[in-house]
């Protein structure tokens, strides 16, 4: 989703330059049709007119495709401004080209470093104005104010549209942030009370009764009591994971801290570690899940011990229990039964973050896992 919000802003962003670009075209289309036989080679001002024409519907059609934006196409789009903006002193003639002031593309030739500003930033677009406004100042060099004034905007006016087009989309992306925050929040509530009038009640009324049913009615209601006490805490927590936090920089340790109880002992080795939002929501995850699997095969009142570590670019997670343990064999069984816990929600998450994860047990003396994840992707 926001991928393709991105792609639908540039669209519209693009398009509106390439609005400009027309515009602009054809302000000067009009021009230089004024001065069309006072020109020292006017075949050659329609020829470049053609070319402006031409020029202003193909960089309409490329700059709709991201694919397009590259640098060759960019650069080609210098070019050729630059190319008509050099050619006006010759095309014109000094004394027109004076007496009228203008260039042949005009103020068309601001179109190639807005479209650069848009695409690479304020400091590109500032610096491709700087060429093509030299350009256009060489032409007819002089001290008059209007000169020094259109050379200066062909520097600062692309700039400004750069810097305005980043910020409006930081605005945009922050908003689609919070549209996303609310309608998440929203789905919680929701669910919330289907939980509650179900799951949480059932729980409650096992933890409740279970221990008139004898030894393993004793045994299902201490674990009926803990799964309502995480539900409940899981459904009270008000924050929200944010799908847009790719290059948002989150702690770890601060994350996987949240999961201590009076059967979770964290502990930790860094203050911090921090790292892109999603791989450190997805390492989260995994340590959720693992959590998960102590409280429904380890044995009643089992419990587990976090370690988080920071050496050479890793992060080392160290997850163990006291529990009944698990061998290769169960492991291999319950994967082909379909069970795809480890396989998939452990194993699979850290080795699609490039880690790697180990795990050794012993019958009735737990399991112990150590993960380790690089903090920054590997390219």
């Amino acid at each position: 989703m926001k991928v393709l919000m991105r792609l639908t802003w540039n669209h519209s962003v693009y398009r509106a330059g390439g609005v400009l670009r027309f515009a602009l075209c054809a302000m000067f289309l009009v021009v230089n049709y004024t001065r069309f036989a006072q020109a020292d080679h006017p075949v050659v001002l329609v020829l470049l007119c053609t070319v402006m024409s031409g020029w202003s519907i193909a960089t309409w059609f490329w700059n709709q495709q991201p694919s397009k934006r590259n640098a060759f196409w960019m650069g080609l789009d210098m070019a050729v401004t630059v190319a008509i903006v050099a050619s006006s002193r010759w095309v014109l003639g000094h004394d027109l080209l004076a007496e009228t002031f203008y260039s042949v593309p005009g103020y068309w030739m601001v179109a190639a470093p807005l479209a650069l500003a848009i695409w690479r930033g304020p400091g590109a677009g500032a610096l491709f104005g700087f060429i093509i406004g030299a350009a256009n100042f060489v032409q007819l060099p002089s001290e008059n104010a209007r000169t020094v004034v259109d050379f200066l905007c062909m520097v600062v006016v692309p700039g400004f549209v750069g810097f305005l087009a980043q910020q409006l989309e930081a605005l945009v992306e922050e908003r689609d942030r919070s549209f996303a925050a609310a309608a998440k929040l929203a789905e919680r509530e929701r669910l919330n009370r289907i939980v509650h009038d179900g799951v949480l009640q059932t729980l409650a009324m096992v933890g409740r009764e279970g221990p008139e049913l004898g030894p393993t009615g004793i045994r299902l209601a201490g674990l009926a009591r803990e799964s309502e006490a995480q539900l409940r805490a899981l459904l009270q927590d008000k924050s929200v994971s944010d799908d847009a936090a790719l290059g948002r920089t989150m702690d770890l340790v601060g994350m996987l801290t949240a999961h201590e109880s009076a059967l979770v002992t964290v502990s930790t080795m860094a203050g911090t570690v921090n790292m892109d939002g999603l791989r450190a929501a997805e390492i989260n995850a995994v340590v959720t899940e693992m959590l998960a699997n102590v409280a429904k095969h380890a044995g009643s009142g089992t419990q587990a011990w976090i370690l988080i570590e920071e050496d050479d670019g890793q992060v080392i997670i160290s997850v163990r229990d006291n529990g009944v343990g698990m061998s290769a064999g169960a492991v291999e069984a319950a994967a082909s039964a379909g069970r795809l816990g480890i396989i998939h929600s452990i194993l699979g998450r850290i080795e699609a973050l490039g880690g790697s994860g180990t795990w050794t047990s012993e019958p009735n003396q737990g399991v112990e896992w150590e993960f380790r994840v690089p903090i920054v992707e590997q390219r």
